[in-house]
């Protein structure tokens, strides 16, 4: 063997032995991160669980709070029928009509979508633009 065969020789093992250096550093790499990805979405998925289950708890502590409220609750059955008859007796405007003559106008207009004719007393009138309102300073 000559010289230049030894030094090619020994120049093919040394490439060689860097190749597989580099390859495995790749794949020993990639095997951490992925340990790492896989220890972070464990984190994750516990932090998540851990979430899950105080949110279960506060809804059933929730649960036994509404059925004590609503433990507490009496039902009680009243006959207003007498009360609504002689309204209609008295007033008679109900008897053929459903709304007294102020209602009826506040309902037409609610229905057109419309301003009421008259405004009622209880209700204030609607502000005209570019006029003051009635609360604001002149």
């Amino acid at each position: 063997m000559t010289r230049l065969e030894m030094y090619l020789i020994a120049l093919l093992v040394l490439g060689l032995a860097l190749g597989g250096a580099y390859f495995y550093g790749r794949h020993d790499g990639q095997k951490l991160e992925r340990e790492r990805t896989e220890s972070a979405n464990l984190a994750a998925r516990t932090q998540e669980m851990a979430d899950l289950k105080s949110a279960v708890a506060g809804g059933a502590k929730l649960a036994e709070d509404t059925l004590k409220a609503v433990s507490g609750l009496r039902v009680v059955n009243r006959v207003i029928n007498n009360e609504v008859q002689r309204e209609i007796q008295n007033n008679v405007v109900y008897a053929s009509e459903c709304f007294a003559p102020d209602g009826r106008l506040l309902w037409n207009a609610a229905n057109r979508g419309a301003v009421p004719i008259r405004p009622s007393p209880v209700l204030p009138a609607p502000a005209v633009p570019g006029t003051p309102s009635a609360g604001s300073p002149k």
